[in-house]
């Protein structure tokens, strides 16, 4: 399945994917399909690095916040080699929520005035970040609800952000 998606999606000219395809013809390209594609394994290892330099080039659609966590997981599972941008581009769409005197997480960058003023200013879906640096600076995933398991990262990015203690399902206190 995955070759078949890569097949019918995959500009081999520009190293994007197109996020449509029908009656032979394929169509917008937008930065939730090139990070999923990457993300779900259906870019072929060798093509990463291009479809990687694309989602970050800043010329398709972008994700919505919700959405970061796989353009975000997709660059990450690179190793440092995208951190750095990916803690900038953090520090940019949620520092400017905090700048602007945001005590939560908005559900798009507009805040309250989206959707014709009826934006949500906390939006369990925007804490994109908590999750990561847990992830990816404490090295700690968690791999079953409650953290009864999880898995560790070996390949730690950005770890300089954070130290974290995590309360687990069952009342113990894991040090990451």
């Amino acid at each position: 399945m995955r070759k078949a998606a890569h097949e019918a999606f995959f500009d081999k000219e520009t190293g994007e994917y197109f996020s449509y395809a029908f009656g032979g013809k394929r169509w917008a390209k937008d930065e939730l399909t090139q990070a999923l594609s990457v993300y779900s394994a259906i870019c072929p290892r060798e093509e990463e690095k291009r479809a990687l330099s694309r989602l970050i080039s800043g010329k398709m659609t972008p994700v919505t916040l919700a959405y970061t966590v796989f353009k975000y997981e997709a660059l990450l599972n690179h190793g440092e080699e995208f951190s750095d941008w990916v803690k900038k581009d953090i520090e940019r769409q949620w520092g400017s929520m905090l700048m602007r005197g945001g005590t939560s997480f908005f559900e798009t960058i507009l805040g309250g005035d989206d959707f014709d003023r009826a934006g949500s200013l906390c939006h369990g879906w925007s804490a994109v970040p908590a999750y990561l640096y847990f992830a990816y600076a404490a090295g700690e995933k968690p791999a079953s609800v409650g953290w009864k398991t999880s898995e560790k990262k070996e390949n730690r990015v950005f770890a300089e952000v954070i130290k974290a203690v995590v309360r687990k399902a069952d009342g113990r206190i894991a040090l990451i």
